[in-house]
């Protein structure tokens, strides 16, 4: 185990961060966008938590069929984000892909509990894999972009913090409501949070970016 010294400056390491962090949601456009961050971390959090207990309980799969499936989730997000997010980035732009990405995994998410047979599961997954290979890079992109120049570390300490977060407190909620609430209870919210998360993305979209840009 860590010594108590190492403990404390573990602990310190990971709080730092947060402590910043009303300041860095008083950021224009960043204070958003680590919002969208944590609730979309926290969705995927819920499925990745307890999709080997869905699987085994509603699919009947073994741990190794869903190592498989997992790699092949693993195979579709490099598919995505190595050959298509530059060309997709450059065509549609950050933003929309990042309201695209988010709206993908929305039904996905719900669908998940009940597809009629694995063949249907990997078809939803797929679009999961697609919606997260465009949302994630996007999201950093714009965060790298909207960020003043001298204060991206703290932001993305901060982000990271986050994420970190939503990766705790989105298992616990998720194992808690698989065991209280039903199998479906955690992507139900995963699909609510994602839905959420898109909606801030589309408001900022159409409220708050022209208004920066006539500004500007």
């Amino acid at each position: 185990s860590l010594l108590p010294e190492n403990r404390r400056r573990t602990g310190e390491w990971y709080a730092l961060p947060l402590r910043d962090l009303p300041r860095v949601l008083a950021i224009p456009h960043v204070g958003l966008l680590a919002m969208v961050l944590f609730a979309a971390v926290f969705a995927i959090a819920n499925l990745e938590s307890t999709f080997v207990l869905l699987a085994k309980h509603r699919y009947h799969l073994d741990q190794r069929e869903c190592g498989y499936l997992f790699a092949y989730l693993g195979l579709m997000g490099v598919v995505v984000q190595g050959g298509l997010i530059g060309k997709l980035s450059a065509r549609f732009g950050e933003s929309r892909l990042l309201l695209g990405g988010y709206l993908l995994q929305v039904p996905a998410l719900l669908l998940i509990p009940f597809m009629p047979s694995t063949g249907w599961l990997m078809v939803v997954l797929a679009a999961m894999a697609m919606g997260g290979g465009v949302a994630g890079p996007s999201l950093n992109g714009l965060l790298s972009k909207l960020a003043p120049a001298d204060r991206r570390g703290e932001v993305f300490g901060v982000t990271q913090s986050l994420g970190s977060l939503a990766r705790v407190v989105g298992p616990a909620w998720a194992g808690w409501s698989f065991g209280h609430l039903g199998m479906s209870a955690p992507y139900v919210t995963a699909a609510m949070l994602m839905l959420f998360a898109g909606a801030m993305v589309a408001w900022w979209m159409v409220s708050v970016m022209p208004v920066a840009s006539a500004s500007g």
